[in-house]
């Protein structure tokens, strides 16, 4: 609704007109006054320059107000998780890693903002749970907590054991581990497996002197230096990271996957607190099919370098 009311007042050879405007939107209220005095002694002509000036005005107003009445923007919503590249990228223009691709491509229909920051994993999970604005990029769901996550996975974690060729270590179980120099990511896999857990706690208490643990930024580049360098004998790992890795450092053709330990899906995980946090999940999920129908997802992972993995195993 839109009321104006207009008044012209005679104070003796000066005429004073005031205008009063009430606009009710559906988001916005917004009451005006305006006063213009105008002198003269040609009274009449004066009144009718100032009712036309009242209808002028009045006409002004009425459109720039409603031209500026625009539909309020999502809020921003931010990506963060660690350097672990081809998921999560920041060092080159155009390549922020395949997950985060995966995400600002979902969300376009919701023109939702989505931008990125990284830092530690463990630092990026404190963040994502105290910060309503924040969505952690990659997680599985024994991780989660009380964060809201999607259903269909935007990357596979497969967890490998990586020594150097020329070591040519056999991997059949966890026990074949026993006796080697071990390292990996403190709290790395975005979920480790029972089993690989409760190795891993039993070496660092019965053989920490073999176990080397690694933090902070870009761990996995740690590690493979530490291979290189002959300072641990194994990687316990994501595949993908840890060939990146090596092919940054120039020692793709040193390294060996020698076996799997196992693999987890993960996903994006919203705070709950952020506004409409399930209805935007819904529509991530929503989009996310319709991307792999069209080729969308399968394009995006393949400009990493990453082959697609099954969907169909992913519970969803």
């Amino acid at each position: 609704m839109i009321l104006f009311v207009g008044t012209l007042t005679d104070t003796g050879h000066n005429y004073t007109f005031h205008l009063y405007g009430f606009m009710s939107f559906s988001k916005a209220q917004l009451t005006s006054q305006y006063k213009v005095s105008v002198g003269g002694e040609h009274h009449l002509l004066v009144k009718h320059i100032a009712l036309v000036s009242l209808v002028c005005l009045g006409m002004y107003l009425w459109a720039h107000n409603v031209s500026s009445e625009e539909p309020a923007s999502p809020q921003q919503l931010i990506g963060v998780s660690d350097f672990w590249c081809p998921y999560v990228c920041n060092q080159q223009p155009g390549m922020p890693g395949y997950m985060v691709e995966l995400l600002r491509e979902a969300l376009k229909p919701q023109d939702q903002d989505f931008k990125l920051e990284v830092a530690p994993w463990a630092r990026a999970l404190r963040i994502a749970n105290t910060k309503k604005e924040y969505a952690l990029v990659g997680i599985s769901e024994l991780r989660k907590g009380r964060l809201l996550t999607n259903r269909i996975p935007i990357g596979l974690d497969e967890t490998v054991v990586i020594s150097t060729k020329d070591r040519k270590l056999v991997f059949e179980n966890m026990s074949s581990l026993d006796g080697y120099h071990i390292g990996y990511v403190k709290m790395s896999d975005k979920a480790l497996g029972s089993d690989l857990h409760q190795y891993l706690l039993s070496r660092e208490q019965q053989n920490y002197a073999k176990v080397s643990t690694i933090s902070g930024n870009e761990p996995v580049n740690q590690l493979v230096k530490m291979l290189m360098s002959n300072h641990i004998d194994a990687i316990i790992g994501n595949r993908h990271v840890a060939q990146f890795e090596a092919l940054r450092l120039n020692f793709s053709d040193s390294i060996d996957v020698v076996g799997s330990v196992g693999h987890v899906f993960l996903y994006m995980a919203i705070n709950p607190d952020f506004p409409g946090a399930q209805q935007l999940i819904d529509a991530v999920d929503k989009e996310l099919l319709v991307m792999l129908q069209d080729g969308r997802f399968r394009k995006i992972l393949a400009a990493y370098g990453v082959d697609d993995w099954d969907l169909k195993a992913a519970p969803h």
